[in-house]
Protein backbone atom coordinates (compact mmCIF):
# COMPACT_ATOMS: atom_id res chain seq x y z
CA UNK A 1 0.00 0.00 0.00
CA UNK A 2 1.31 3.40 -0.90
CA UNK A 3 1.38 5.93 1.90
CA UNK A 4 -0.64 9.10 1.76
CA UNK A 5 1.45 12.24 1.04
CA UNK A 6 1.06 13.28 4.69
CA UNK A 7 2.80 10.08 5.80
CA UNK A 8 -0.24 8.14 7.05
CA UNK A 9 -1.87 5.35 5.13
CA UNK A 10 -5.23 5.94 3.52
CA UNK A 11 -6.57 2.87 5.33
CA UNK A 12 -5.79 4.35 8.74
CA UNK A 13 -7.38 7.67 7.79
CA UNK A 14 -10.45 5.93 6.41
CA UNK A 15 -10.76 3.82 9.57
CA UNK A 16 -10.62 6.93 11.76
CA UNK A 17 -13.27 8.72 9.71
CA UNK A 18 -15.44 5.60 9.60
CA UNK A 19 -15.33 5.07 13.37
CA UNK A 20 -16.14 8.70 14.15
CA UNK A 21 -19.01 8.72 11.65
CA UNK A 22 -20.33 5.36 12.89
CA UNK A 23 -20.58 6.57 16.48
CA UNK A 24 -22.06 9.89 15.40
CA UNK A 25 -24.82 8.14 13.45
CA UNK A 26 -25.40 5.59 16.22
CA UNK A 27 -25.80 8.37 18.77
CA UNK A 28 -27.97 10.57 16.57
CA UNK A 29 -30.50 7.90 15.65
CA UNK A 30 -30.58 6.29 19.08
CA UNK A 31 -31.12 9.66 20.79
CA UNK A 32 -33.80 10.80 18.33
CA UNK A 33 -36.64 8.78 19.83
CA UNK A 34 -35.41 9.23 23.39
CA UNK A 35 -35.22 13.01 23.07
CA UNK A 36 -38.75 13.25 21.66
CA UNK A 37 -40.07 11.08 24.48
CA UNK A 38 -38.18 13.17 27.02
CA UNK A 39 -39.68 16.40 25.68
CA UNK A 40 -43.19 14.94 25.92
CA UNK A 41 -42.95 13.01 29.20
CA UNK A 42 -40.57 15.09 31.31
CA UNK A 43 -40.85 18.60 29.90
CA UNK A 44 -44.57 18.44 29.12
CA UNK A 45 -44.30 19.62 25.52
CA UNK A 46 -47.34 19.18 23.29
CA UNK A 47 -46.86 16.94 20.26
CA UNK A 48 -46.85 19.89 17.86
CA UNK A 49 -44.26 21.79 19.94
CA UNK A 50 -42.12 18.64 20.19
CA UNK A 51 -42.23 18.12 16.44
CA UNK A 52 -41.34 21.76 15.76
CA UNK A 53 -38.43 21.65 18.22
CA UNK A 54 -37.16 18.35 16.87
CA UNK A 55 -37.45 19.58 13.26
CA UNK A 56 -35.44 22.72 14.04
CA UNK A 57 -32.79 20.65 15.79
CA UNK A 58 -32.57 18.22 12.87
CA UNK A 59 -32.26 21.10 10.38
CA UNK A 60 -29.35 22.49 12.39
CA UNK A 61 -27.72 19.06 12.66
CA UNK A 62 -27.75 18.60 8.90
CA UNK A 63 -26.73 22.18 8.03
CA UNK A 64 -23.90 22.54 10.58
CA UNK A 65 -21.43 20.38 8.60
CA UNK A 66 -21.22 23.10 5.94
CA UNK A 67 -19.91 25.58 8.50
CA UNK A 68 -17.77 22.94 10.21
CA UNK A 69 -16.32 21.85 6.88
CA UNK A 70 -15.29 25.39 6.04
CA UNK A 71 -13.66 25.85 9.47
CA UNK A 72 -11.93 22.48 9.13
CA UNK A 73 -10.58 23.29 5.67
CA UNK A 74 -9.60 26.91 6.18
CA UNK A 75 -8.73 27.21 9.89
CA UNK A 76 -7.99 24.00 11.76
CA UNK A 77 -6.84 21.43 9.23
CA UNK A 78 -7.95 17.81 8.94
CA UNK A 79 -6.17 16.30 11.96
CA UNK A 80 -7.22 18.97 14.48
CA UNK A 81 -10.76 18.97 13.08
CA UNK A 82 -11.06 15.20 13.60
CA UNK A 83 -9.70 15.40 17.15
CA UNK A 84 -11.90 18.38 18.02
CA UNK A 85 -14.98 16.71 16.50
CA UNK A 86 -14.39 13.48 18.40
CA UNK A 87 -13.99 15.43 21.66
CA UNK A 88 -17.20 17.39 21.05
CA UNK A 89 -19.03 14.16 20.19
CA UNK A 90 -17.80 12.40 23.34
CA UNK A 91 -18.63 15.45 25.48
CA UNK A 92 -22.14 15.60 24.08
CA UNK A 93 -22.80 11.94 24.86
CA UNK A 94 -21.36 12.40 28.34
CA UNK A 95 -23.70 15.31 29.00
CA UNK A 96 -26.67 13.30 27.69
CA UNK A 97 -25.80 10.44 30.05
CA UNK A 98 -25.98 12.59 33.20
CA UNK A 99 -29.11 11.93 35.24
CA UNK A 100 -31.11 14.83 36.54
CA UNK A 101 -33.42 13.73 39.34
CA UNK A 102 -35.03 17.15 39.64
CA UNK A 103 -37.11 16.51 36.50
CA UNK A 104 -39.13 13.67 38.05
Amino acid sequence: MTPHPSGTSQTRSFTTVFLIEMWERFGYYSMAALLVLFMIDKLGFADSHTNLTWSAFTALVFSAPAIGGWIGDKVLGARRTMIFGACVLASGYLILSILFDSLD
